[in-house]
C-alpha cells in the first residue's frame, strides 16, 4: 500500500481528462507520455483487506503528522509519525488505537520511510 502512494519513480495515474488537461495547457509530449503509459500500466485502485482497513485510515489521516528532522546532505528528512498526532486522529475517528492497531500502522510508516529513503539515494528522485 504504501509503494503504491508513495513510490515516485512512476507517476501515479491520471484520468483521461487529467491527460486532456495536460494536453490542453501545452504538456512536453514526454510528460504526456510518461502518463499515458502510468495510465495503462497501474492500477487504479489500491486494494487493502478489511482486517488492515482501520490502519491504513488512521495512517492517511495522519499524513500531516509526520516528524521531520534536518540532514547534512539532503535537507529534511521525515524520522516518523508523531505518535500524539496519530492518537489525535485515531479519537477523531472514534478507533481504538491498541497496540494491534498501531503494529499495523508502524508497518505502513516503515515502508513509506523506506520508499522515502531510497527516493533520496536514487539519481531519479525528481522523477514524477
Amino acid at each position: 500500500m504504501a509503494r503504491a502512494l508513495f513510490d515516485r519513480r512512476h507517476p501515479k495515474p491520471i484520468s483521461k481528462n487529467g491527460l486532456d488537461g495536460l494536453k490542453a495547457l501545452g504538456a512536453p509530449p514526454a510528460v504526456i507520455k510518461r502518463y499515458t503509459t502510468a495510465r495503462a500500466k497501474r492500477p487504479r485502485l489500491i486494494m487493502v483487506h478489511p482486517d488492515n482497513w482501520q490502519a491504513v485510515s488512521l495512517f492517511l489521516g495522519s499524513m500531516t503528522q509526520w516528524r521531520v528532522g534536518l540532514s547534512d546532505h539532503n535537507g529534511l528528512i521525515r524520522t516518523g509519525l508523531d505518535y500524539q498526532g496519530l492518537r489525535v486522529v485515531a479519537d477523531a475517528e472514534g478507533v481504538s488505537l491498541d497496540r494491534a492497531l498501531l503494529a499495523k500502522v508502524q508497518k505502513i510508516e516503515t515502508e513509506a520511510m523506506t520508499i522515502w529513503s531510497e527516493q533520496k539515494r536514487s539519481p531519479t528522485r525528481g522523477a514524477a
